[in-house]
């Protein structure tokens, strides 16, 4: 075992470890392989009874202010779903870094007994209600990992990582709906979006393998999935069971089983409970096949689900998983690696070595096509081109445009899922 780390803090600042605040030397030991993190300075804790915060003092007030009063309660409905409190008194660690970048920019993480929320971008400046549901959101996904990921564990097996994720999403959008943080339309329209992302990236691969072929975003979409059908398969037998339900059961089944739980017991105890063996072997398929997304979307309309499949996105339906999943496909092509921010425009990554991505680049047009309405167009328009080992234009907001060669077929554009109301499960 590592020795203890004693860290002294300079005259007027204090330590915050563990969820203990120390003015004089603090220790610090820590057993975990991934390290932890402590702070060391003058900004004083936020401590209630659940919680202990400690706020980037650059941060906005309004996003201070907001996730003060919100962390609390995320934390209280969490304890009630669950029955379980956290091991100890979590420690969450607010950083806000204005680096002049457009937009927002937002990851978070969890370590024993700790949530780090980091925030980027101007777009934070301004408290619009989509600013403060993406605040709430990610607080409220990294969070629930307290009970998910650290109460009881997940098996350290990559091909289950879709049952904390997707779980994590999903218990963090009933949070922030039930505590005013986000409003049903906003919801609706976020589960239609993760269904169509899981259904392009199933197109790829199965959900099983997504980390070990390095499409993480994967395991939260097609792991919301699962878990909107297991919360439905449950209340269709009308036993009074959910989604709620299904987790305090299986953390207290992981709890018995010395702390852990996995994909067998997760299946297992669904079928203790009483989902029968065509939705235990639709849901094993589902997970293990590629394009196996119409597996599952049948299977949730047959519960109930209001999904609608089309050939083409409805209008007025944001396209930009399309235009990502096609431009990705061309910087891929080119540079061996895909770094972009999405939107309209698309904002490129610099790659050293890479032509036609080595400096940042503002794309305007993808296959002479609008990047912000034409994402099945564009999506089309590059798999064509791509098979004939042809080449696909881009053009930048100043009107340059560059000819980028593609010579790997893009894989096919499965139906759009419209999700008509919002799946409560």
């Amino acid at each position: 075992a590592m020795p203890p780390l004693i860290l002294v803090p300079p005259a007027g600042r204090h330590a915050v470890v563990r969820g203990d605040v120390i003015d004089g030397p603090a220790r610090v030991q820590n057993g975990d392989p991934r390290g932890t993190y402590v702070y060391v300075g003058r900004a004083r804790p936020v401590a209630t009874a659940e919680v202990i915060a400690v706020v980037d003092p650059g941060m906005p007030r309004w996003l201070v202010e907001w996730l003060e009063a919100g962390l609390p309660r995320v934390m209280h409905r969490y304890g009630q779903l669950t029955g379980l409190a956290p091991r100890t008194r979590p420690t969450v660690l607010y950083t806000y870094h204005d680096d002049g970048s457009p937009g927002r920019s937002a990851g978070g993480g969890t370590l024993p007994g700790l949530i780090t929320i980091a925030l980027t971008g101007d777009g934070w400046g301004t408290p619009t209600d989509a600013a403060r549901a993406e605040a709430f959101q990610l607080l409220a996904h990294e969070a629930f990992h307290l009970w998910n990921g650290e109460r009881v564990t997940n098996a350290p097996a990559p091909t289950g990582a879709w049952i904390h994720e997707g779980s994590a999403d999903v218990f963090a959008t009933g949070a922030s709906l039930h505590l005013g943080a986000l409003d049903s339309a906003s919801a609706r329209g976020a589960q239609e979006a993760a269904l169509n992302r899981c259904a392009m990236a199933l197109a790829r691969g199965s959900v099983e393998s997504a980390l070990a072929r390095g499409q993480p975003r994967m395991v939260y979409d097609c792991g919301q999935v699962m878990a909107w059908w297991t919360g439905l398969a449950l209340r269709s037998l009308n036993g009074g069971r959910s989604l709620d339900t299904f987790w305090r059961d299986l953390l207290a089944a992981g709890l018995a089983a010395g702390g852990e739980y996995d994909a067998a017991l997760y299946i297992g105890l669904l079928a203790r409970q009483g989902a029968g063996p065509a939705t235990i072997t639709a849901m094993q398929a589902f997970l293990t096949g590629s394009g196996t997304d119409s597996i599952a979307v049948a299977a949730l309309q047959a519960l109930g689900a209001p999904i609608v499949v089309h050939a083409d996105p409805p209008t007025g339906v944001d396209q930009g998983a399309l235009v990502a999943e096609a431009f990705a496909h061309l910087m891929q092509a080119a540079c061996g690696r895909a770094s972009f921010y999405g939107g309209a425009p698309i904002r490129t990554v610099p790659v050293s070595g890479c032509s036609g991505f080595a400096r940042e680049r503002h794309i305007a047009r993808i296959a002479e096509l609008p990047v912000g309405s034409a994402g099945a167009a564009i999506h089309d328009a590059v798999a064509a081109r791509c098979a004939a080992n042809g080449e696909v234009s881009i053009e930048e907001v100043d009107g340059s445009r560059e000819a980028i060669p593609c010579t790997r077929p893009l894989q096919r554009r499965p139906p759009w899922y419209e999700v008509r109301a919002l799946i409560v499960p």
